[in-house]
């Protein structure tokens, strides 16, 4: 490894045979598609690049490498058929070596008509806890100063599911849970100030089974994003940012086919941020849109996402930034001259 690029590459093009060694694929725990963060969500789901603040811990664990003080993020999400989203994150810094993230999600169904006789409504949840950590290289490799600014990233997942209210005639309602262990890894590199690359490998793990027959494949995917902040005043900070994601599925449940998207964040005076985005994906192109609103250390970010063939869900997320400030770029400095010291 003689550069921060082959060190970022290598983890990219790990990706390809991991896919092929985990059979992950997108039949079962589907929850985990759900863009968990306002912020990310407005943005059409391109974050892998940016990564920047706590919601890392679910888009790219490499990106918590970057942050300097702690953070809590909270988003609720009205999801369609009634249903809630529940998710909550939250990091803390260990020095130059990285930050280290706990998050959690939630996610419970109102109940419904189940497929047995006996008149009894079907209940379900799903819920995934993670713990993850992203440090950088600089570090490990003190001689190569370069290095500091590449980074890496992993997340240990554990999924829970359960299906109950089943009740055949003349049967007592049976009930079913599901548990499953997966990871993700993920690079990223600030090869500037202003242009920042990001890959990540989603849900390597175990498959998800109800019944001793019958498993489903995890929801793999592997994502690379980039993210430019393009201008950076006081008045006016502008982010651009695109992904592209790879899906794996032996179990035939999604065609597999690449997709992507685009997305821009406008923040004006450091206090109202203006988001908008588009994601190409399995379920036809999306466009989104959203707003924050920034008083100190406490942001307050909503996104409104139209979905084909039911209502537009609306995300609400509250994010508390505690330590260190934010790293914004300095303007050049002008006509500077150096004069000999004695």
């Amino acid at each position: 490894m003689r550069s921060p690029a082959a060190i970022f590459l290598s983890i990219l093009l790990l990706a390809p045979a991991v896919s092929r060694a985990s059979g992950g694929g997108s039949s079962g725990a589907e929850f985990l598609r759900v863009a968990m963060g306002a912020r990310p969500a407005a943005l059409g789901e391109n974050f892998t690049g940016l990564a920047d603040d706590v919601n890392a811990a679910t888009w790219n664990p490499a990106g918590l490498g970057q942050l300097k003080g702690m953070q809590f993020s909270a988003m609720h999400l009205k999801y369609v058929e009634d249903i809630n989203f529940e998710y909550l994150a939250a990091s803390m810094p260990f020095g130059e070596w990285g930050s280290l993230a706990v998050s959690g999600a939630y996610m419970s169904i109102p109940p419904f008509d189940s497929t047995g006789t006996g008149g009894t409504k079907g209940s379900a949840s799903d819920a995934v806890a993670a713990l993850s950590w992203g440090g950088s290289f600089g570090p490990l490799s003190p001689d190569t100063p370069e290095f500091k600014d590449v980074y890496y990233g992993l997340s240990g997942k554990m999924i829970y599911r359960s299906l109950g209210g089943y009740s055949p005639t003349g049967g007592a309602v049976q009930n079913f849970t599901a548990v499953a262990g997966a990871v993700d890894i993920g690079a990223f590199w600030a090869y500037t100030p202003a242009l920042t690359f990001g890959a990540v490998v989603q849900n390597i793990g175990s498959t998800i089974t109800f019944l001793g027959d019958e498993s489903d494949a995890l929801p793999f995917a592997v994502r690379a994003g980039v993210a430019w902040k393009g201008y950076d005043e006081d008045w006016l900070r502008a982010t651009l940012l695109a992904d592209a994601v790879k899906p794996y599925d032996p179990d035939g449940g999604n065609p597999g086919s690449a997709w992507g998207g685009v997305g821009a964040e406008f923040l004006v005076v450091r206090m109202l941020s203006l988001r908008a985005g588009f994601r190409k994906g399995p379920g036809g192109n999306s466009a989104v849109v959203g707003a924050g609103i920034i008083i100190g250390p406490v942001s307050a970010d909503y996104a409104f996402t139209p979905m084909a063939g039911f209502d537009a869900t609306h995300r609400m997320s509250l994010t508390v930034k505690l330590g260190a400030p934010e790293a914004r770029l300095l303007p050049a400095t002008a006509k500077i001259t150096a004069k000999a010291m004695p």
